[in-house]
């Protein structure tokens, strides 16, 4: 990321899952004289797509973000109410023993320190 974003304000674009085509906007808010090497996520907004589910009924982020939509209008209907569940139940980042116990899909929730702390497992 050194090589790419340099200056504050400077960013990148991710793609996680070239399938999916889920997109992430990385950019630079603080540079700290730091020789620790050491990075640090400092904020986060909303939780990650489930893991493996293809962005929700075979439709990849187009699925994720119709059920994002979905959820804002409506959340407790039986379509997001099942959708939610069947991530939790069955997608590998909420569900795998190596991630701790199972979570919750919660679309809107960001656990800062869960984050951080995989990251330092990294």
């Amino acid at each position: 990321l050194a090589a790419l974003i340099r200056n504050i304000g400077d960013f990148c674009l991710y793609v996680y899952d070239l399938g999916d085509n889920f997109r992430h906007s990385i950019k630079l808010l603080e540079i700290i004289d730091d020789d620790s090497q050491d990075c640090d996520l400092i904020e986060g907004r909303g939780a990650c797509p489930p893991e493996d589910s293809n962005g929700l009924e075979n439709k990849g982020n187009r699925g994720y973000e119709e059920l994002l939509a979905l959820y804002k209008k409506k959340p407790k209907s039986a379509a997001v109410k099942q959708a939610l569940q069947d991530a939790s139940r069955n997608a590998i980042n909420y569900s795998s023993p190596w991630m701790g116990p199972p979570r919750k899909f919660k679309p809107d929730s960001f656990d800062l320190n869960f984050h951080r702390n995989m990251m330092k497992m990294m």
